[in-house]
């Protein structure tokens, strides 16, 4: 299950960033948001996270949050403007927690295999 996701160049390590949420169901298994009668809060959303070395992929995942808080944000994405130089330090924005659509922005700093 995915939302409208974005991908975005990340220049300083030179690879795409592509962020995810869906919502999971009692056994951790992706399922429509609409799926159950409101309120929907018993279940967990899931923040997946995923890089490629071009934007048609192949992607691989880099970090999965199977508690991203009961309802979750809506479209992780990483603004450039606010990547370091390097790539290694980001902001993370999505909109909304629990269904008031707010602005959030998280603080990342990536750590490079190898």
């Amino acid at each position: 299950m995915t939302g409208e996701d974005h991908i975005v160049y990340n220049a300083g390590i030179g690879r795409y960033l592509l962020g995810n949420y869906s919502f999971t169901n009692s056994l951790g298994q992706p399922r429509p948001y609409h799926q159950d009668p409101w309120p929907q809060s018993i279940y967990p959303s899931q923040l997946t996270l995923f890089e490629a070395p071009e934007p048609w992929g192949p992607w691989s995942l880099f970090h999965l949050d199977d508690n991203w808080g009961t309802v979750g944000d809506y479209q992780p994405n990483f603004p450039t403007k606010w990547m370091s130089s390097d790539g290694r330090t980001l902001v993370m924005v999505s909109s909304g927690s629990n269904e008031d659509y707010c602005f959030t922005s998280q603080r990342l700093h990536l750590e490079i295999a190898g």
